[in-house]
């Protein structure tokens, strides 16, 4: 691993930011695909249980699982929902 000194490392940060503003680069890391999903759930759940109340573990356990456009849906649904059979039908639709 090469290390830059610090006056190298700053001006390589700065042509880099540059460079990606003018080429438009938009890109994250696996590790933060992982927080933004697991923060995304959390949310959800947070919002379901105020919703819906306390929720069984197989409906948590169902929402852990959804993927990410799944998990994009359930943000725009649960808007709509107004009991935990709400919430248990919208899961029934949603393919495993």
């Amino acid at each position: 691993m090469i290390h830059l000194r610090v006056d190298l490392e700053e001006r390589f940060q700065e042509e880099l930011n540059a460079f990606e503003k003018e080429q438009q680069v938009t890109y994250i890391t696996s590790v933060e695909r992982v927080a933004i999903r697991r923060s995304t759930t959390e949310t959800f759940l947070m919002q379901l249980t105020e919703l819906c109340g306390d929720l069984p573990g197989e409906t948590e356990q169902r929402i852990r699982a959804l993927d990410v456009e799944q998990l994009q849906k359930l943000g725009k649904d649960l808007l709509r929902f107004q009991s935990l059979g709400d919430l248990e039908s919208w899961l029934e639709r949603e393919p495993k």
